[in-house]
């Protein structure tokens, strides 16, 4: 069963009995005219104000399973302050490759890290991954 059924059959009754909504009601809102739902060529701000100003009950006929990861745990964070510019351009970049920024600075980080390693003297070396 998908996302997309389960979330009529499960949530669909909870929010009718929330808000009173008959699901006649419901499947004609389904069967009317309404904006689509931007798709994935559309920008960060595009969808974010296609979502400020609807409502997701009014597209759950749209709703499509998606596979999930969820990491086991961040270990530690640290906060990075960057101008402007650059701040811009890297939220570009990660756009691009279809990442979050703060996966692209992990990904840079490791490999700066592995090359620093690399010139080294063998005292200093210690094995890290890209994965850690």
């Amino acid at each position: 069963m998908g996302i997309s059924s389960y979330l009529l059959q499960c949530i669909l009754p909870v929010i009718e009995n929330a808000i009173g909504i008959e699901r006649n009601k419901v499947d004609r809102m389904a069967e009317q005219s309404r904006d689509r739902i931007p798709d994935e060529s559309a920008s960060r701000e595009e969808v974010a104000e296609f979502w400020d100003t609807h409502d997701i009950t009014d597209y759950l006929d749209e709703l499509e399973p998606v596979n999930v990861r969820f990491s086991d745990r961040i270990d530690h964070g640290i906060i990075v302050t960057f101008k402007s510019k650059v701040f811009n351009k890297l939220f570009e970049m990660a756009d691009e490759r279809g990442v979050f920024p703060d996966v692209l600075i992990h990904e840079w980080v490791a490999k700066g890290m592995k090359e620093a390693q690399a010139t080294a003297p063998d005292s200093r070396k210690t094995a890290i991954s890209s994965t850690e």
